[in-house]
C-alpha cells in the first residue's frame, strides 16, 4: 500500500507539484518566430497578401519556421505581444 495514502488518505495521493512531462518552450519558439517576421509586411516575404493573417502566420510558423501551433496558440502569442 502506499505510504501517502496509509498517511493522509485520497488527498495523500495528490500531488500538487508534480508535473507529468517536460515544461514545453514550444511557446517561446512560437513567440521568437513572431516576433522575427511581425514587422515585415508579408509582401516582404514574397507572400501575395498584404497584411498578416492567423491563417497565414500559422503558415509561416509550420513551413519556415518547422513548428506546428494551433490557431489559439498564435492568437494568444499575438495578445502577449500587444498586436491584438
Amino acid at each position: 500500500m502506499n505510504y501517502k495514502y496509509k498517511k493522509n488518505g485520497i488527498d495523500g495521493l495528490k500531488d500538487k507539484e508534480h508535473k507529468i512531462g517536460s515544461p514545453s518552450n514550444l511557446g517561446d519558439k512560437n513567440h521568437e518566430a513572431l516576433r522575427g517576421f511581425m514587422g515585415r509586411s508579408p509582401k516582404e516575404l514574397k507572400y501575395l497578401q498584404t497584411c498578416w493573417t492567423i491563417r497565414l502566420m500559422l503558415y509561416r510558423l509550420q513551413n519556415e519556421y518547422n513548428l506546428e501551433p494551433i490557431y489559439t496558440t498564435v492568437k494568444r502569442q499575438l495578445k502577449i505581444l500587444g498586436y491584438l
